[in-house]
């Protein structure tokens, strides 16, 4: 299949899961918030360039949002309209940042962006997002991370290996323990 994710789709109230994983998408239309029991939405290996409007107005019931291997350039900041958000993969796309309103997901666990070119991240304190388990940042162009990426209240996981990452002396990233930051530059 291919184009646009219809906007009839909203008419399909009973939906709970979609999986239009390996098609030739190339957006998705603002119907998609509107189906009141969709929980699960994978639209993995398509050719979506941008998400547009698609969380403009969306159901509380959806977790969990899988757009890994497509070619979206950003994140629109209407995504934490997605309030009750357990996971958002974006692997292997064309991101160059991440808004700040991701981090305000207060169910947030799993963020995914791997593979694209984020260069820098918002000023954030994970310390807000209680039930973060991973953040998974490998083959990026990161030079820095925000001073609060360690206060975390759970042991999770960031993984931020294969960037352009250099320890410095006063904030050396491989002496933090919550981080995983193997293949970065060594800049002696």
């Amino acid at each position: 299949m291919e184009g646009t994710l219809h906007s009839n789709i909203s008419e399909m109230v009973a939906l709970g899961w979609i999986n239009l994983n390996d098609n030739q998408f190339s957006g998705i239309s603002s119907g998609i918030g509107l189906l009141p029991n969709l929980y699960s939405l994978e639209l993995n290996n398509n050719s979506i360039t941008n998400l547009g409007n698609a969380f403009d107005n969306v159901s509380t019931s959806l977790q969990h949002i899988y757009l890994d291997n497509n070619q979206i350039g950003n994140i629109p900041s209407d995504i934490a309209n997605v309030e009750n958000l357990n996971t958002l993969s974006m692997n292997y796309n064309n991101l160059t940042g991440i808004p700040e309103e991701i981090f305000e997901l207060d169910d947030i666990q799993n963020l995914n962006f791997q593979e694209n070119s984020i260069t820098s991240l918002p000023d954030i304190d994970l310390g807000d997002l209680p039930y973060l388990n991973n953040l998974r940042l490998e083959n990026n162009s990161l030079t820095s991370l925000p001073e609060g990426i360690c206060n975390l209240p759970n042991s999770a996981y960031i993984t931020v290996g294969n960037n352009q990452l250099c320890p410095e002396a006063e904030y050396n990233y491989d002496n933090y323990e919550c981080i995983d930051s193997f293949g970065n530059q060594d800049c002696d």
